[in-house]
């Protein structure tokens, strides 16, 4: 995977915290139309790990150092299926972790993908968006579909 983020833009999703609101309030066709639309353009901050710390650039960027492994902590429900993390702005991350110094990065959709149909996968059955908060849970044959839209 390959990513290129401008990190000087702050992550927010204000318009989809909006419509999750509505949604859960508002069981309509309509109201889960309006967050579909919205998770599939979303930029999602997502927790990692590293094993070594990236080299700062001057330009603002990192350089990851050879053998650098990334590990993706996971959220286990309470019939033990495993999920990523996805979390619409820092106020929604820091429901989970307090930690200031919490390492992310920046995913959309099609990166939770990459990763549940990656060979390291580890058994996740798909992403959760916001699990502190007012979540939603989209197993890995409902990200497909959303994918196909």
């Amino acid at each position: 995977m390959e990513y290129t983020v401008d990190v000087s833009k702050p992550v927010t999703n204000p318009e989809l915290v909006k419509a999750l609101s509505h949604m859960r309030q508002v069981k309509t066709r309509e109201s889960g139309d309006a967050v579909i639309e919205l998770i599939k353009t979303a930029k999602f901050l997502v927790p990692i790990v590293l094993n070594k710390q990236p080299k700062r650039n001057e330009d603002g960027t990192v350089t990851f150092r050879d053998q650098t492994m990334i590990r993706f902590p996971l959220l286990q429900n309470a019939k033990k299926q495993s999920y990523f993390m996805a979390f619409t702005d820092w106020d929604e991350l820091y429901k989970w972790s307090s930690g200031q110094d919490q390492t992310t990065a920046v995913f959309e959709l099609k990166d939770y993908w990459d990763l549940l149909e990656g060979p390291n996968n580890e058994g996740a059955a798909g992403v959760v968006i916001n699990p502190y908060g007012g979540n939603l849970t989209l197993t890995h044959d409902m990200l497909r579909a959303l994918l196909k839209r």
